[in-house]
């Protein structure tokens, strides 16, 4: 069996350091960049260059954002600190909220979109369906778990509106997919 060499693509191997102490590291990720190693990426995730910048066991992730996702990724120092901030973010202790330019006029300037989600289970799916170009699809579906997005309209401007997402619950791609479900 002979096979091609394996070719990683290209991704930023770069991040901004916004705080530090003997705690956290607060990162800040490029879009484009995977936080964890995946079948397509290994060197070019944050985790990668954690490790080349921090050493091995050094700095742990403690949530995560998509690879298309730029933001704020807290990371704690292995040991104590490492379990609390975790506990934290399992435990729901910290509100995370999100930017999106979003293309369409979403209706009213406050809402709070209520549709349980998950993993698709066909290939050609509804609207209300967000293809994540990562061989995964979720979709809304009354047999999903619970998913609950506030949202707040920013600015409109033209086909495009800046919107403030604070998800209440976390499922994979839940702002993705329930943005996609309002259109």
């Amino acid at each position: 069996l002979v096979r091609e060499r394996f070719v990683e693509p290209d991704a930023p191997r770069h991040f901004g350091v916004i705080f530090e102490d003997d705690a956290l590291v607060v990162v800040d990720k490029p879009a484009g960049l995977p936080v964890h190693p995946s079948a397509t990426f290994h060197r070019n995730t944050l985790t990668a260059l954690l490790t080349e910048r921090y050493g091995e066991r050094v700095v742990q992730i403690a949530h995560r954002l998509d690879k298309e996702t730029s933001g704020i990724i807290v990371c704690a120092r292995v040991g104590p600190d490492e379990a609390n901030v975790k506990a934290q973010f399992a435990g729901r202790g910290v509100e995370k909220a999100y930017l999106a330019l979003v293309r369409g006029a979403v209706a009213g300037d406050e809402r709070v979109i209520e549709l349980p989600a998950r993993r698709a289970m066909a290939k050609d799916v509804p609207v209300g369906v967000t293809d994540l170009g990562a061989h995964m699809l979720v979709e809304v579906h009354g047999e999903g778990a619970p998913a609950k997005t506030t949202l707040r309209v920013l600015e409109r401007r033209g086909a495009l509106t800046l919107v403030h997402l604070v998800p209440e619950t976390g499922r994979q791609h839940q702002l993705r997919v329930h943005l996609a479900a309002i259109g």
